[in-house]
């Protein structure tokens, strides 16, 4: 769309033939190419491969450059060069087909799990191009996607903003919006998902049984309105509404948003014990909301343990620290969030500065990606490579009485001994010294992880992960003010 947003879809046939626009013949790439050119493209390409699809080859690399290198005795360089130019040329030629036809709306939802796609990929594969896109079409929808008083609207074409938008409207979008917050740590992406967020309850929300309709509370009348947390071709509005809900209590610590959240669940155990693979996302939901706020039995889900045990998160006190927004002290740059695509982290401070000659409690929140874990410290067995944890500041200290939770037994197929790893939401803490010579003012702060990341299947090289920040150091003797409480306030026995 030329304001930024994605159309629908495009027609998967021409003529009535599935693919024909995209697929190709030998002889078709023959042509076009000549012999001589043909042999490394169609090498590369799994031309000389048996055709897996009726209509022609779908074209995909068979054979890396640097393998065809050596197979045609040539540069590296040489070969990626022909490549470029045998595909700008067939991509000339395939131009030249009849279009396909387009269904040229744009969607809200659909936008917000592009939007969502988009960002991620931008970061996993240190693509700019990419989260930039996902920003254009955020700002698209949110700016043409409204009706007069703000409220979100279904779908866009011509110019005009048509039908009220329904629940996945909502959710998709918001996830969306979150997922660039990660990627840009940009906070108007986090505002307009809060906004929104807040729009969808006040306008979804069932107050009699928890969770959120499909449609609005002045929707036209139905004969029943309805609410579903199954999956289909996409994720269900209400799951993407929970994970979206757990993620802002996270970022915000507004307790509301996970009261919110615990309710969706729990308005769906039933089917959720019935039928677990057909609500694969809610799954993941609980899974996340376990791993930040508590126990499967406060979620009242029947389960020996969570699929992703990870160690106790603090609970909010009700003093007047907790009752403060999170200050960030350290946080991962664009580059760094791009490098470590498995592994997220983010720093704490106890108190909004630090004397010289006195300490501040420092504390980091990791966030390992579902399907994932990073050794414990200590490692079993020893000879794997523990996290561990450094702080420094450019006046001089460091970190002391660090303390890492303890971690948790993971086994895998064909060892004998388990690992002790730490999964899904993990807090290390400690307390920074500074010198008593330190001069007044702010003072850089880096936090460097180190860890090592792996799967089921696999582990990938060690690494450091470094956050930067600031660090306010005061004349000795001058008070401080606690923040951050619910980072640092221990949960109470029996709550």
């Amino acid at each position: 769309d030329p304001n930024g947003g994605f159309y629908s879809a495009l027609d998967a046939e021409t003529d009535g033939v599935e693919g024909e626009y995209y697929v190709w013949s030998r002889e078709e790439v023959l042509k076009v190419l000549g012999p001589e050119r043909t042999k490394l493209f169609g090498r590369c390409y799994g031309l000389d491969q048996p055709q897996s699809f009726e209509h022609g080859y779908v074209l995909h690399v068979a054979v890396s450059p640097t393998d065809l290198a050596t197979e045609f005795q040539l540069p590296v360089a040489d070969v990626e060069r022909q490549l470029a130019a045998s595909r700008a040329e067939l991509l000339r030629v395939r131009q030249q087909r009849p279009a396909l036809l387009r269904d040229d709306k744009v969607l809200t939802s659909w936008n917000g799990l592009t939007i969502r796609a988009f960002a991620r990929a931008g970061q996993a594969l240190n693509e700019p191009k990419y989260i930039k896109r996902a920003e254009q079409a955020a700002l698209a929808v949110l700016g043409n996607m409204r009706d007069n008083n703000g409220r979100l609207m279904r779908s866009y074409r011509g110019g005009q903003s048509k039908l009220n938008a329904y629940l996945d409207d909502y959710a998709f979008l918001v996830s969306g919006l979150l997922a660039l917050h990660e990627v840009t740590q940009e906070e108007k992406w986090l505002n307009a998902a809060r906004r929104l967020t807040d729009d969808q309850i006040s306008l979804f929300w069932d107050e009699k049984r928890g969770a959120f309709f499909f449609t609005t509370h002045d929707h036209e009348s139905l004969i029943a309105r309805t609410k579903s947390a199954y999956d289909g071709a996409l994720p269900s509005g209400n799951s993407v509404a929970a994970r979206n809900l757990v993620r802002l209590a996270m970022l915000t610590s507004e307790t509301r948003y996970r009261d919110y959240a615990e309710q969706t669940l729990r308005a769906f155990v039933p089917q959720l014990r019935q039928s677990p693979a057909a609500l694969a996302h809610l799954a993941i939901a609980v899974s996340e909301c376990l791993a930040a706020f508590g126990t499967p039995e406060q979620l009242a889900v029947e389960s020996e343990r969570p699929s992703s045990p990870v160690p106790q998160q603090p609970k909010p006190s009700t003093n007047e620290a907790a009752d403060q927004p999170l200050v960030v002290a350290a946080s991962m740059s664009k580059e760094e969030l791009a490098a470590h695509e498995h592994v997220k982290a983010v720093a704490y401070l106890g108190t909004d500065g630090v004397p010289g000659g006195g300490e501040v409690p420092v504390a980091v929140v990791i966030q390992v990606a579902n399907g994932w874990h990073i050794n414990a410290n200590p490692a079993q067995p020893d000879y794997v490579i523990p996290t561990t944890l450094k702080v420094t500041t450019s006046a001089g200290g460091e970190l002391k009485a660090a303390t890492y939770p303890k971690g948790e037994m993971f086994r895998i197929e064909g060892f004998d001994d388990p690992l002790l790893v730490y999964e899904g939401t993990v807090i290390l803490q400690g307390k920074l010294t500074v010198p008593a010579e330190a001069k007044t003012g702010e003072a850089e702060l880096s936090v460097t992880i180190r860890y090592q990341a792996c799967n089921s299947k696999n582990c990938l090289r060690p690494t450091n992960l470094t956050l930067k920040g600031k660090v306010r150091i005061v004349a000795a003797g001058e008070m401080v003010k606690p923040v951050n409480g619910p980072v640092f306030q221990p949960k109470e026995a029996g709550e």
